[in-house]
């Protein structure tokens, strides 16, 4: 049997991973775990960052809210603050405001 890591709109492993991620709500801390976050995002970052599509078109919104997840938290706001209004309204950010993501960053539990 053959397994293949897509979605309908893509096979870009990035899109597969941030998928499953929208949208960042208070209740996503429910459905993503510590444990699949460490887990996924090694991989999530490195097939969305060598690709400039994955953050024009705002996937990497979501590496960096489980980046603060994993309390990377000033790496994730800087690269939050950085991002430009557009990524929050394409395809990966769509669902996503600036001021919603750096909530989230904020309000990670980390020490």
């Amino acid at each position: 049997m053959l397994a293949q890591e897509q979605t309908w709109f893509g096979n870009e492993q990035w899109k597969s991973y941030g998928i499953q991620m929208m949208p960042i709500t208070p209740s996503s801390e429910e459905r993503d775990d510590l444990p699949w976050i460490q887990e996924m995002l090694p991989e999530f970052n490195a097939s969305c960052f060598p690709d400039q599509n994955c953050k024009k078109e705002g996937w990497s919104i979501l590496v960096h809210a489980s980046q603060a997840s994993l309390c990377h938290v000033k790496e994730a706001e800087v690269a939050i603050l950085e991002l430009p209004e557009s990524a929050f309204l394409a395809a990966g950010g769509n669902g996503h405001s600036r001021t919603n993501t750096l909530w989230w960053i904020a309000t990670r539990n980390c020490i």
